[in-house]
């Protein structure tokens, strides 16, 4: 049987750099990858407690929360209720997590407690702050646009699991929709205003609890606690 001739040198070649050529031409045409701007909450600013610290310690949980809002996604609410997200837009962690940690270091900064912890700390606590993120998003209704953040939080006995004290917490802040840094920044203010009232609120509890478990304590509200 005859040995079939090999292509043509120059033609095989010429073959191989049109092919090469179009593969990189059609490269150029797919469409790239948009950017996408990560970011997390602002630090917070916590004054620092006006009484005495109450000895105990607050584990903080992560807060509960259902699709989308467990997600890094940065929402909006244009109109009833559709729920849409920020293109090219992100959040460093999902809110459940920039929540806990922005509350944790925001307790700790206000002082009022002897020791706050995450709940992936393996230390002990008499008190656990559980909770559930309802609305964490951008809402557009006849006011304009605006930062919606409503938590539901329960303070409870580690040990005992009991409910001492449960309420609702939210906060509206108008802000301007574009850039989306304007929006973050509204995030930010919505959240600390959220926080402060949720420290006053944790340091009355522990120090009526603190009261309940240490008979050697007067009761609370007898100015024990405060600094002279």
């Amino acid at each position: 049987m005859m040995k079939r001739p090999d292509m043509n040198p120059p033609l095989k070649t010429g073959i191989a750099a049109l092919l090469a050529a179009t593969l990189l031409a059609g490269c150029t045409l797919l469409p790239e990858r948009a950017a996408i701007s990560t970011f997390r909450l602002p630090d917070p600013q916590m004054p620092t407690a006006g009484e005495a610290t109450v000895p105990m310690t607050l584990r903080v949980l992560t807060p509960a929360a259902t699709p989308p809002l467990n997600s890094t996604r940065i929402l909006v609410n244009p109109r009833g209720l559709e729920v849409q997200a920020y293109s090219g837009a992100r959040w460093s962690n999902p809110p459940p997590l920039l929540l806990r940690d922005y509350w944790i270091d925001s307790f700790r900064q206000n002082g009022s407690l002897k020791a706050v912890i995450s709940d992936a700390s393996s230390a002990g606590s008499e008190l656990s702050l559980t909770s559930d993120l309802m609305r964490f998003q951008l809402v557009y209704n006849q006011g304009g646009p605006a930062v919606m953040v409503q938590v539901d939080a329960q303070v409870l006995a580690t040990d005992s699991r009991r409910v001492l004290a449960a309420r609702r917490f939210q906060s509206r802040q108008p802000v301007e929709d574009q850039p989306v840094e304007a929006v973050i920044a509204g995030f930010g203010v919505a959240s600390e205003r959220v926080t402060r009232d949720m420290v006053n609120w944790l340091h009355s509890v522990s120090r009526d609890f603190y009261g309940e478990t240490d008979p050697a304590r007067p009761p609370s509200g007898t100015g024990s606690l405060t600094r002279e």
